[in-house]
């Protein structure tokens, strides 16, 4: 699904990603899980369209706010 922000819209959802991904409850969300490592080889048949912050804060970092945008939910 694509969505189209007001430049107003983008800079708010840019300006909150930021605030989110600073607080201290957010450092799990931050980066991918790194399965491999955790020891959960089935985390990608269970887990299908998996999101972090850092991956969406990417997709805000090139998105230009004129021009349709994937809605947060369907990032991956």
């Amino acid at each position: 699904m694509h969505t189209t922000l007001s430049p107003t819209q983008f800079k708010f959802a840019q300006s909150t990603l930021h605030t989110l991904r600073k607080q201290k409850d957010a450092i799990p969300l931050n980066l991918p899980v790194n399965y491999i490592a955790l020891g959960i080889p089935h985390y990608p048949k269970i887990i299908r369209h998996p999101i972090d912050l850092s991956t969406v804060d990417k997709k805000f970092s090139t998105s230009n706010p004129q021009y349709p945008i994937q809605a947060p939910g369907t990032c991956g």
